[in-house]
């Protein structure tokens, strides 16, 4: 920014205006004008000798013209200015005034530095720069003084190609493509011309022009009535939508806000994100291409909104234009990477390049009006043309009459998106084929052929004709392809209203204009179904030809329907049909989202009965928040409620399943039902039946006699929740009810309790007030009901409501000692989340308040007898952030000094809960808030203090001598070791994207203080510090263990392989690999010695060992002294039973047998620490290889996972390559694993390991084969090597398909008991069982966790396992019950005999599962 530096107080000095504006003249414009001249003429020749002249001619112009800008804008505002001290302060004083309008003030605004070496493009876009300046000033001159005679400087520019621009821009009439306009404030430019430019069919203009209102482009925008206007700032909140950039060109958005110019870091940081959303809004099926002209400079601004452009659309599908060129060869090619298809036009400017477009474009500002040219409709005749302009306008009172010259407009924007989106389905679509029809060809034929032949015959009868409809089946999109087919043989009108008196009589004018029978389509939607009937008696009774299509939703279940050829049912939809509906809606899908999306989306609809698949849940299942028909489809369920007797309870029910849906993803609770629709129990109550008004709305389930309500999708609950809760309140905004209807809900779960609060509702609750299945805890989110609120004043209201009156219920209804369901727990959480919710930055922030909540639920958690890592790390986190916002406050050594206790006190404190987080469940969460906690301090510590690095700890302890405060030189050192322990050590592969980068984060702020480098000469520091401990016999030997931990911290340094995340580099054998490596061991062996020492030093020995000359006793011996350690302070840890077991099985390989069992012991207990884990959201991969076996001898023989190469992996001779027989099919894993018994090493033989035969190439017909394959360790078993097993048993099955061609599946009868085949199709992860088709007779059937395996642990993962894999063998599974209701089966794998099998005894499948062992 230019800064004014006060010497314009000389030139101020007289009190003479016209003598003050004289010497402005002389002493500053005119040398700058001449300064110009002289580059400008050294710039004709240029060369790198005559470059640095010009450089001088450009600083000095620069100089002097600025000093002009500044005093003539002081002489223009007139007033006293001495305390405006920048360009940009006295540029915003004019911006508003009338007579700067022909002036572009953002030119003044920053002082415009020649650089000191540059090109000549570089010159020529600098002397551009400046000729702009002059020009402006000239107009500035001539406000100040319009007496002034300066001529105008000539332009450097060369003359701008339009004729090329018009053939790159494709004369604007590219197919499928959005023109968009980047353009710089162009104030200066001549309004006509402006308005010219702006004339053209810009579908998007980005204007950076600061003034806004002001702005001559904003001006002309916002004169056009077809404009959209809309701000950077506020766009995501101005209701942009895709259907804003079909219905308004252009859509104008503002990007800038005074006359001073964003910084590049602004726009990055605020808008990039708001830029993001409008651009996406933009690209429609019809538009999904884009020419973009830049009419401003290329600088990073321009670069940052061309990639979010770019991504959007696709490099392909974008087409850039450059209307100022000044590039160097260098920048072109540059440019050639950067975009696929870009065009310049060199040495032209902005305001030449626009003015020259400017000139070719005509403004017709004449409209002509034509003449009423009345309507073209069919006749006895042909066609004829009604002229009489009364009764038309009286018709489209009623109606809405099909022109025969009606949807053949090129103009209208409706598309194809539009329909699959639910719109209304236009004239133009159905002309262009849109639409889907919904029932057989061959029936739709014979249903309008009997319309046509009823309109042909004057005396028929049959006048009356209906479509009966489900909701969401297309009744009206097929009743409007009915008329339209129709409309260019008879006369076709589509009621609107009806009127006794004059509906009639205008149909009875009409046919006696046209004197053919009439089409009337009446659809319920339009009007009541009473007019219908009014009109139907109307038609039956009319002595002219008539046919009334009536189009009503169907309101009771059908029965054997007749042959009734006047009546079009819409009831079901058959495969053909769903089938194309499906692929047009898939297609849709695949422009606007990731492929794994719709696969998911798809697979959704899957799941859903055949029977309820409607196209309006196809396309919302697809399409979700891009589907806008729902509000329509609700809306029509919701009036049919109006004025019933049940009115009231049904919609409280409607909201009360709509919120368990929406906000916690689960079924309603069945009592609560009952508890709102049958309140006085009355016998035959049936929640469907209560619900038949509104049942297609949702989905009904019977699980042990209980049913359970859901809605058919998560958008119509929203929808129902939008609709509903504002019914009885003054607010249009669905979310100021959340409160009201969150108290409703409470109340009704408490009012279903007892003596106890079920599993089932304690889940609901927890899911729905609680959860945040978002993934952003870790950034403060609540669950999806509180985020949803209007403010956080009503999310204290929900949460305080929620804990208060679960704690009253149950404190006064359930004796702890004898609680059978954890409510204690569950009212820990109510608490927890309300203390969170308190130290949260905001209006509501009271740290008092958030321990004082957390307190009760530490209190409820213990009492339970269970920690629960959540409330945990609530509780450490409620203190962090007190501790954060007193670090926040702390701006010098005074305040440090004041508050170091206390800091110190909470650290402590905090830091307690975040490590029990992690050892109760969660490693992410409760170490992530550590570390956030720690670097907050040291930042704030060190910034205070002065101190440059983190490890200098001789100034560490001088400073602490100086705050006076008791160990406090300890208590840093121990956290800086804590801190820097954690952030190398921390198995970051198994958290979230959240976590992850949270944690890139902290190391990114903190780097700056970690100076490892030799250069700081830090070990040398370090060391001497160590040795200065050691010379004074500390005794306490924390300080000490502590200095150890930082030295080994900085020597590791140097051996840590970024790319693989180990530390091979110790592989090396030089001296000082070897005896760094010998002194690092040495100080973690003594600092396990200690009582200080901690768990990260057990890591980090474990992971260097097998560099070392440890020997395996003195690994397992070092494992069971961390096992103990973690058994002491009363954490479950599986790193120590993992290493344990790997150990005992390397040590059975030298010989001794009994280690076997210790391995098998350990693996047991490691594998049963990992199943209660799995509840934890981090997302570990338990089955992930962590170690191979290798060929060397000792611990060398464990070879890190991530220094393998696979590609490599089985051709590598450090790998040992194991044999073992093909054993057995795991039958809980849907027998696609399986394993494997080794035979050599001797040692270990019997050792089971575990492998994936489909992904081996390996069929049920190779077991009892032997194989050789390498093997590796992963934290619940031995895992082979997929790539690497090989059968070397020397007889192979050629494949398994030739057993699957003998076993062919006969239909047949089956029975309860009989042994079926059956291929499961989807997971329902909310029921804990498999879908599937059993083969024999194409009935469901389900298969419950339970009946999986007689192991005691079933996952998820587990059962997922089973879907959709090897179809062609389908599993064998047997049939243990029927549900005659609704007709499936319940299937069991557990409870399989072999002996009742299908398959032929001794058949190498029947021999692979009878090894299964059945408990």
């Amino acid at each position: 920014m230019y800064e004014c530096e006060g010497g314009f107080m000389d030139s101020y000095s007289n009190d003479d205006k016209n003598i003050r504006i004289n010497r402005f003249i002389k002493a500053e414009f005119l040398p700058a004008v001449e300064k110009y001249k002289l580059a400008k003429k050294l710039l004709e020749n240029w060369s790198i000798e005559t470059d640095a002249m010009i450089y001088q001619f450009c600083s000095e112009c620069s100089d002097k013209l600025y000093e002009a800008v500044e005093h003539f804008l002081r002489e223009a505002i007139a007033m006293d200015t001495n305390n405006i001290t920048s360009l940009i302060g006295l540029c915003d004083k004019v911006k508003d005034d009338s007579r700067f309008s022909d002036i572009e003030l953002s030119v003044f605004v920053t002082k415009k530095e020649p650089r000191n070496a540059s090109t000549h493009h570089g010159r020529l876009q600098e002397l551009g720069d400046y000729q702009r300046v002059i020009d402006n000033l000239i107009k500035l001159i001539h406000i100040v003084d319009p007496t002034k005679e300066i001529g105008n400087i000539e332009g450097i520019y060369d003359k701008f190609d339009y004729n090329k621009f018009w053939y790159d821009i494709e004369e604007f009439a590219a197919e499928n493509t959005h023109y968009i306009l980047f353009i710089d404030p162009i104030n200066d430019m001549v309004t006509d011309n402006v308005e010219a430019v702006l004339s053209l069919p810009w579908s998007i203009i980005v204007d950076f022009d600061g003034r806004e209102a002001n702005g001559k482009v904003h001006k002309r925008v916002v004169a056009n009535s077809d404009a959209q206007m809309c701000n950077i700032v506020n766009v995501k909140n101005q209701g942009i939508s895709e259907v804003t950039f079909r219905l308004k060109a252009p859509v104008y958005i503002s990007m800038e806000s005074g006359v001073a110019p964003r910084r590049f870091a602004d726009w990055k940081r605020r808008e990039k994100n708001n830029f993001e959303y409008f651009i996406g809004k933009s690209k429609t099926l019809e538009k999904d291409k884009a020419i973009v002209v830049i009419a401003k400079g290329k600088d990073r601004t321009t670069d940052l909104f061309l990639e979010k452009i770019i991504d959007e659309y696709g490099v392909d599908n974008v087409r850039i234009i450059f209307l100022e060129g000044s590039f160097s060869n260098d920048k072109i090619n540059d440019m050639s990477d950067e975009y696929n298809d870009f065009c310049y036009y060199q040495n032209s400017s902005i305001l030449d390049s626009l003015s020259e477009i400017a000139k070719h474009q005509y403004i017709n500002k004449n409209v002509k009006q034509g003449d009423y040219e009345g309507i073209i409709l069919p006749s006895y005749e042909g066609v004829v043309n009604v002229y009489n302009k009364s009764l038309v306008d009286n018709l489209n009172q009623y109606f809405e009459v099909l022109d025969i010259e009606k949807g053949k407009s090129i103009e209208n924007i409706y598309s194809e998106e539009d329909f699959l989106k639910g719109e209304l389905i236009s004239w133009e679509a159905l002309n262009l084929e849109y639409d889907i029809l919904p029932v057989p060809e061959r029936r739709y034929q014979e249903f309008i052929g009997e319309i046509e032949y009823s309109l042909k015959a004057v005396s028929s009868k049959c006048k009356l004709f209906s479509l009966l409809h489900k909701p969401g089946f297309g009744g009206t999109t097929l009743s409007r392809r009915i008329a339209w087919d129709l409309h260019t043989q008879f006369p076709v009108v589509i009621l609107k209203r009806y009127s006794s008196s004059e509906t009639w009589n205008l149909l009875t004018a009409l046919y006696e204009n046209v004197k053919k029978g009439i089409l009337i389509v009446a659809d319920e939607n339009n009007v009541s179904q009473s007019d219908i009937e009014k009109i139907q008696k109307e038609a039956q009774n009319s002595i002219f030809p008539v046919v009334l299509l009536s189009v009503s939703r169907i309101r009771y279940k059908l029965k054997e329907k007749e042959k009734e050829k006047r009546i079009l049912y819409l009831n079901v939809m058959e495969p053909e049909i769903y089938e194309k509906i499906e692929q047009r809606c898939e297609t849709l899908a695949k422009k606007k989202f990731d492929e794994r999306i719709i696969t998911k989306r798809k697979n959704a609809i899957q799941a859903v009965n055949l029977q309820e698949r409607c196209p309006l849940l196809i396309g919302l299942y697809f399409l979700e928040e891009l589907f806008e028909g729902t509000e329509q489809y609700v809306s029509r369920f919701i009036q049919e409620l109006d004025n019933t007797v049940d009115e009231v309870a049904v919609k409280e029910a409607m909201c009360i399943i709509s919120m368990c849906d929406y906000f916690g993803q689960k079924k309603v609770y069945p009592v609560l039902l009952e508890k709102i629709l049958n309140p006085t129990c009355l016998r035959g109550y049936s929640v469907k039946n209560t619900l038949r008004k509104v049942q297609e709305l949702f989905k009904f389930s019977i699980v042990n006699g209980c049913t359970y309500v859901e809605a058919k999708h998560y958008l119509l609950s929203k929808e129902i929740i939008r609709q509903l809760f504002v019914q009885q309140g003054k607010s249009n905004n669905w979310k100021d009810y959340i409160v009201t209807w969150s108290k409703k809900f409470i109340d009704l779960s408490i009012s279903v309790c007892e003596t106890k609060i079920d599993p089932d509702l304690q889940g609901l609750l927890k899911d729905m007030f609680i959860e945040n299945r978002e993934t952003e805890y870790l950034k403060g989110k609540f669950s999806i009901l509180l985020e949803s609120c209007s403010s956080e004043t009503d999310k204290e209201e929900v949460l305080r409501y929620l804990a208060e009156n679960f704690e009253d219920f149950v404190e006064g209804s359930i004796n702890i000692e004898n609680e059978e369901y954890n409510e204690h727990q569950l009212l820990a959480h109510f608490w927890g989340h309300l203390g969170r919710l308190y130290s949260q930055k905001g209006a509501l922030n009271n740290f008092t308040k958030a321990e004082d909540c957390c307190k009760k639920a530490l209190n409820y958690s213990e009492e339970t007898g269970s920690y629960d890592y959540i409330i945990l790390h609530i509780a450490g986190d409620s203190i962090s952030k007190r501790i954060q916002m007193i670090l926040d406050n702390i701006y010098e050594y005074s305040d440090l000094h004041k508050n170091i206790e206390v800091i110190k006190e909470g650290i402590s404190e905090a830091q307690e809960y975040f490590n029990k987080s992690a050892s109760y469940g969660n490693q992410q969460y409760g170490y992530v808030g550590l570390l956030t906690l720690w670097s907050k301090f040291f930042i704030k510590f060190f910034s205070v203090t002065g101190i440059d690095n983190m490890f200098n700890m001789q100034k560490l302890e001088n400073i602490c001598e100086k705050l006076d405060s008791d160990e406090l030189s300890e208590w840093v050192m121990s956290g800086i070791t804590v801190f820097t322990d954690l952030l190398e050590t921390l198995d970051i592969e198994s958290y979230s994207e959240i976590a992850v980068s949270m944690i890139y984060g902290i190391k990114s702020d903190i780097a700056v203080y970690m100076k490892h480098n030799e250069h700081f000469n830090v070990l040398g520091e370090l060391n001497n510090y160590l040795s200065k401990l050691t010379t004074m016999s500390i005794k306490d030997s924390s300080k000490i263990s502590n200095v150890k931990r930082m030295i080994i911290r900085n020597v590791l340094t140097k051996y840590y392989a970024e790319d693989k995340h180990t530390y091979s580099k110790f592989l090396k054998t030089d001296k000082k690999t070897k005896s760094d490596l010998v002194l690092i061991m040495q100080y973690l062996d003594e600092n396990i010695s200690q009582e200080t020492r901690t768990r990260n030093d057990f890591v980090l020995w474990f992971k260097l060992m097998r560099y070392s000359d440890k020997s395996i006793d003195d690994a397992i011996k070092k494992g069971h002294q961390w096992y103990e350690y973690q058994e002491d302070i009363e954490e479950k840890d599986y790193l120590p039973l993992y290493y344990l077991y790997v150990l005992y099985y390397l040590r059975a390989l030298d010989g001794y047998s009994s280690a076997i069992y210790e391995a098998e012991k350990f693996r047991s207990r490691c594998r049963k620490v990992c199943e209660e884990r799995r509840r934890d959201f981090s997302k570990l991969n338990y089955d992930r290889v962590r170690d191979w076996l290798g060929n060397d001898k000792g611990l060398k023989r464990l070879l890190d996972d991530h220094e393998a190469d696979y590609t490599r992996l089985m051709a590598d001779d450090r790998y040992m390559t194991v044999q073992g027989k093909f054993k057995e099919i795991d039958p809980s894993s849907r027998r696609i694993f399986g394993y494997m018994e080794i035979t050599d090493p001797v040692f270990l033989k019997g050792t089971k390991v575990f492998f994936k035969p489909n992904e081996c190439g390996v069929s049920a017909r190779q077991i009892e084969h032997l194989f050789e394959f390498k093997v590796g360790f992963s934290l619940e078993r031995l895992v082979a090597f997929d790539k690497s097993v090989v059968d070397i048993s020397g007889n192979v099955t050629k494949n398994v398909s030739e057993y699957k061609n003998k076993q062919l599946i006969v239909k047949k009868p089956i029975a309860i008991g009989d042994i079926v085949h059956i291929n499961f199709f989807t997971y329902q992860k909310e029921k804990g069982r498999l879908k599937g088709i059993i083969s024999e007779n194409g009935k469901y059937a389900f298969l419950y966790k339970s009946e999986v395996s007689y192991e005691k642990y079933i996952t998820d993962s587990d059962m997922e396992i089973y879907v959709g894999v090897d179809s062609e063998v389908p599993i064998e599974v047997k049939m243990i019950a029927y549900n005659d209701k609704f007709d499936y089966y319940t299937v069991s794998l557990k409870q399989l005999v072999l002996g009742e099998s299908s398959m032929v005894e001794h058949s190498d499948l029947y021999n692979a599962l009878k090894n299964i062992k059945i408990e």
